[in-house]
């Protein structure tokens, strides 16, 4: 007999739970996000997976407008905020400007 008959239930209830239990932090940050920035919370970003195929993600806006409090003096801050960069919020980890 297989483990994957065992494994696989496990993994199914384990990431159910994990989901209930953080399913009101995801709101709340989604929530903060659409408060302070205008625009929807989550945006699609390609990635590449097994095979080289690619699949789409959703993330959070999350990402601050200036990266002042992580850029080091000699690096152009215009190389990390490029204009047409949709994932910016107020609601980032050095707390928006």
């Amino acid at each position: 007999m297989s483990t994957y008959f065992l494994k696989r239930p496990i993994d199914v209830v384990a990431s159910t739970a994990v989901l209930a239990l953080l399913s009101p932090v995801l709101l709340g940050i989604g929530a903060w996000v659409r408060l302070t920035s205008p625009g929807p919370a989550l945006f699609r970003q390609p990635r590449v997976g097994c095979n080289q195929e690619t699949f789409e993600i959703l993330k959070f806006r999350t990402m601050v407008n200036r990266p002042s409090c992580s850029v080091p003096s000699d690096v152009r801050a215009e190389a990390f905020d490029p204009p047409d960069d949709h994932g910016r919020s107020r609601a980032g980890l050095c707390g928006g400007r």
